[in-house]
């Protein structure tokens, strides 16, 4: 079995998150958005490259349709983006999925 790892790719303070995990501090979260968050995704992707990760684990998934990121448009879900089949196969908590397809499902 593979050693297993959990990263979280953030600037605000771990000490700043509820039991549940969701940042719950003054910094304002609106300011993940454009290269923030890219800078994020291209964390994760060298991450993944330098570790020889090929696939990673869908942890606590939703599908709401379509999201509204505030500031942005709202967006079609993985779904609509054709990264998951319309009844949602292989899109469940702990499903594997390659790196690029959860670089892809994790852009506004």
């Amino acid at each position: 079995m593979p050693p297993f790892f959990a990263h979280r790719i953030t600037k605000y303070n771990p000490a700043d998150r509820d039991e549940r995990g969701h940042y719950n501090g003054a910094e304002d979260t609106v300011s993940d958005h454009g290269t923030v968050e890219a800078a994020y995704l291209e964390a994760i992707a060298v991450f993944a490259q330098e570790s020889g990760v090929e696939r990673l684990e869908i942890r606590e998934p939703a599908v709401a349709g379509s999201v509204n990121f505030g500031l942005e448009s709202p967006v079609d879900d993985t779904v609509s983006l054709g990264l998951f089949p319309p009844d949602l196969t292989g899109y469940h908590d702990g499903a594997e999925v390659s790196v690029p397809v959860v670089l892809e499902s994790s852009r506004p």
